[in-house]
């Protein structure tokens, strides 16, 4: 079963890359999602990556909501085999993206509080006067 997660993985490398294909995104994330399918860690930090960059996402555009899926999956996807120290049941593969995303996130999400409040007090405000754009 590794020996197939592991030939998914290479042929998506070799997709997202164009090593020896035409580059084609869609196949590679095809490939990697068989290989996460199959709890492969590296397929799934792959996924994650694309779908920061928007590599095979709608109008190409970021999508942080599937990375932080697919570097979750990654994290807890459990060791990898061949690697001589024991995690105790999850991947280090993807815990510091996974990490930097929800910074990364949480960053995000607090400044737009911050906008929506200021809003809110402009808003409320019957001196504002909004400028001429």
């Amino acid at each position: 079963d590794i020996g197939w997660s592991q030939s998914s993985y290479h042929l998506g490398l070799m997709y997202v890359y164009g090593r020896g294909v035409p580059l084609n995104d869609a196949l590679a994330i095809d490939y990697f999602r068989q290989g996460a399918s199959r709890k492969h860690a590296p397929s799934m930090r792959y996924l994650g990556i694309l779908a920061m960059n928007g590599q095979g996402q709608p109008y190409e555009l970021s999508n942080p909501d599937e990375a932080l899926h697919w570097f979750k999956q990654c994290s807890i996807s459990g060791p990898m085999r061949g690697n001589s120290s024991d995690t105790g049941g999850t991947s280090e593969l993807c815990k510091g993206e996974l990490e930097e995303l929800r910074t990364v996130v949480d960053l995000a999400e607090a400044y737009k509080k911050m906008v929506l409040n200021n809003m809110t007090l402009h808003s409320t405000n019957s001196d504002f006067k909004p400028p001429n754009v």
